[in-house]
Protein backbone atom coordinates (compact mmCIF):
# COMPACT_ATOMS: atom_id res chain seq x y z
CA UNK A 1 0.00 0.00 0.00
CA UNK A 2 1.43 3.53 -0.79
CA UNK A 3 0.32 7.19 -0.16
CA UNK A 4 -0.57 8.63 -3.60
CA UNK A 5 -0.25 12.52 -3.51
CA UNK A 6 -2.84 14.18 -6.26
CA UNK A 7 -0.26 16.99 -7.02
CA UNK A 8 3.17 16.91 -6.08
CA UNK A 9 4.25 20.03 -7.83
CA UNK A 10 1.19 21.96 -5.55
CA UNK A 11 1.76 19.66 -2.55
CA UNK A 12 2.25 22.04 0.65
CA UNK A 13 4.50 21.34 3.32
CA UNK A 14 1.47 19.67 5.70
CA UNK A 15 0.88 17.16 2.80
CA UNK A 16 4.49 16.69 1.88
CA UNK A 17 5.01 15.64 5.96
CA UNK A 18 1.89 13.87 6.42
CA UNK A 19 3.43 11.65 2.71
CA UNK A 20 6.42 10.98 4.80
CA UNK A 21 4.94 9.50 8.07
CA UNK A 22 2.20 7.31 6.09
CA UNK A 23 4.53 5.79 4.06
CA UNK A 24 6.89 5.08 6.82
CA UNK A 25 4.34 3.98 8.61
CA UNK A 26 2.47 1.90 5.57
CA UNK A 27 5.63 -0.23 5.53
CA UNK A 28 5.29 -2.39 8.36
CA UNK A 29 2.49 -4.70 8.27
CA UNK A 30 0.58 -3.64 11.14
CA UNK A 31 0.09 -0.22 9.87
CA UNK A 32 -0.91 -1.33 6.63
CA UNK A 33 -3.76 -3.54 8.04
CA UNK A 34 -4.84 -0.51 9.84
CA UNK A 35 -4.84 1.50 7.08
CA UNK A 36 -6.94 -0.83 5.16
CA UNK A 37 -9.87 -0.76 7.79
CA UNK A 38 -10.29 3.04 7.21
CA UNK A 39 -13.00 4.72 5.53
CA UNK A 40 -13.51 8.74 5.20
CA UNK A 41 -12.04 12.14 4.20
CA UNK A 42 -9.55 13.38 7.18
CA UNK A 43 -9.21 17.44 6.57
CA UNK A 44 -5.91 18.80 8.19
CA UNK A 45 -5.39 22.63 8.81
CA UNK A 46 -2.36 23.97 9.74
CA UNK A 47 -2.48 28.10 9.31
CA UNK A 48 -3.14 28.39 5.65
CA UNK A 49 -2.48 24.85 4.86
CA UNK A 50 -5.20 22.24 4.54
CA UNK A 51 -4.88 19.03 3.25
CA UNK A 52 -7.18 16.02 3.02
CA UNK A 53 -6.61 12.38 3.45
CA UNK A 54 -8.79 9.99 1.97
CA UNK A 55 -9.06 6.80 3.82
CA UNK A 56 -10.19 4.45 1.03
CA UNK A 57 -9.16 0.85 2.25
CA UNK A 58 -6.96 -0.27 -0.25
CA UNK A 59 -4.95 3.15 -0.73
CA UNK A 60 -4.63 6.51 0.72
CA UNK A 61 -4.42 9.43 -1.43
CA UNK A 62 -3.53 12.93 -0.49
CA UNK A 63 -5.06 16.62 -1.73
CA UNK A 64 -3.94 20.05 -1.14
CA UNK A 65 -6.97 21.94 -0.04
CA UNK A 66 -10.39 20.50 2.30
CA UNK A 67 -12.93 18.63 0.50
CA UNK A 68 -16.76 19.92 1.83
CA UNK A 69 -18.14 18.18 4.22
CA UNK A 70 -15.06 15.60 5.41
CA UNK A 71 -16.22 13.23 7.70
CA UNK A 72 -13.65 14.53 10.14
CA UNK A 73 -11.44 17.72 10.36
CA UNK A 74 -8.06 18.73 12.94
CA UNK A 75 -7.15 22.12 13.08
CA UNK A 76 -4.11 23.76 14.70
CA UNK A 77 -0.30 25.21 13.88
CA UNK A 78 1.96 23.74 12.16
CA UNK A 79 4.23 23.66 15.20
CA UNK A 80 2.03 21.30 16.99
CA UNK A 81 1.37 18.77 13.87
CA UNK A 82 5.11 18.27 14.15
CA UNK A 83 5.28 17.56 17.53
CA UNK A 84 2.35 15.50 17.38
CA UNK A 85 4.14 13.37 14.04
CA UNK A 86 7.19 13.38 16.14
CA UNK A 87 5.83 11.32 19.30
CA UNK A 88 4.27 13.61 21.30
CA UNK A 89 0.86 12.65 22.87
CA UNK A 90 -2.36 14.89 21.22
CA UNK A 91 -4.90 14.87 24.45
CA UNK A 92 -2.30 17.81 26.00
CA UNK A 93 -2.96 19.61 22.81
CA UNK A 94 -6.23 18.92 23.40
CA UNK A 95 -6.75 20.00 26.47
CA UNK A 96 -4.49 23.55 25.92
CA UNK A 97 -6.31 24.60 22.39
CA UNK A 98 -3.78 23.89 20.46
CA UNK A 99 -6.11 21.41 18.60
CA UNK A 100 -9.62 21.57 17.47
CA UNK A 101 -11.40 18.68 16.12
CA UNK A 102 -14.57 18.35 14.77
CA UNK A 103 -16.87 15.11 13.03
CA UNK A 104 -15.62 12.05 13.61
CA UNK A 105 -13.57 11.95 16.18
CA UNK A 106 -13.34 7.78 16.04
CA UNK A 107 -12.12 7.78 12.78
CA UNK A 108 -9.20 10.50 13.95
CA UNK A 109 -8.13 8.14 17.00
CA UNK A 110 -8.24 5.03 14.43
CA UNK A 111 -5.69 7.44 11.85
CA UNK A 112 -3.66 8.56 14.65
CA UNK A 113 -1.39 6.08 14.97
CA UNK A 114 -0.40 6.18 11.13
CA UNK A 115 0.25 9.75 11.55
CA UNK A 116 3.47 9.44 14.54
CA UNK A 117 7.13 8.37 13.63
CA UNK A 118 7.83 5.77 15.43
CA UNK A 119 10.39 5.73 18.08
CA UNK A 120 13.09 4.15 15.86
CA UNK A 121 12.47 6.30 13.43
CA UNK A 122 13.20 9.49 15.52
CA UNK A 123 15.18 12.24 13.83
CA UNK A 124 14.73 11.49 9.88
CA UNK A 125 12.60 14.23 9.09
CA UNK A 126 15.01 17.14 8.22
CA UNK A 127 13.77 19.57 10.88
CA UNK A 128 15.02 21.14 14.32
CA UNK A 129 12.80 22.75 17.08
CA UNK A 130 13.97 25.68 18.47
CA UNK A 131 11.96 26.97 21.25
CA UNK A 132 8.68 27.32 19.98
CA UNK A 133 9.66 27.07 15.86
CA UNK A 134 10.61 24.37 13.89
CA UNK A 135 13.35 25.26 11.41
CA UNK A 136 13.89 23.45 8.30
CA UNK A 137 17.32 23.97 6.87
CA UNK A 138 16.96 24.11 3.01
CA UNK A 139 19.39 22.02 1.69
CA UNK A 140 18.05 19.53 3.68
CA UNK A 141 14.82 20.03 2.80
CA UNK A 142 15.65 20.03 -0.93
CA UNK A 143 17.68 16.48 -0.41
CA UNK A 144 14.91 15.12 1.23
CA UNK A 145 12.21 15.68 -1.34
CA UNK A 146 14.51 14.18 -3.87
CA UNK A 147 15.31 11.74 -1.68
CA UNK A 148 11.22 10.59 -1.23
CA UNK A 149 9.98 11.60 -4.51
CA UNK A 150 12.66 10.17 -7.49
CA UNK A 151 11.63 11.59 -10.49
CA UNK A 152 8.97 9.89 -12.42
CA UNK A 153 9.84 7.87 -16.25
CA UNK A 154 7.32 9.24 -18.68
Amino acid sequence: MDVQLDDLARMNLLGLFLQDLLRRNLARPEGAARARRLRGHLVLRAGRMAVTLHLEGHRLRLERGAVAQPTAEVTGDLATFLAIGLGHPPLGFLLRRRLRVRGNLGLLLRTLPLLRVRSKDQGILPARKFGRLWRFPRRKVDAWLKEENPPQER
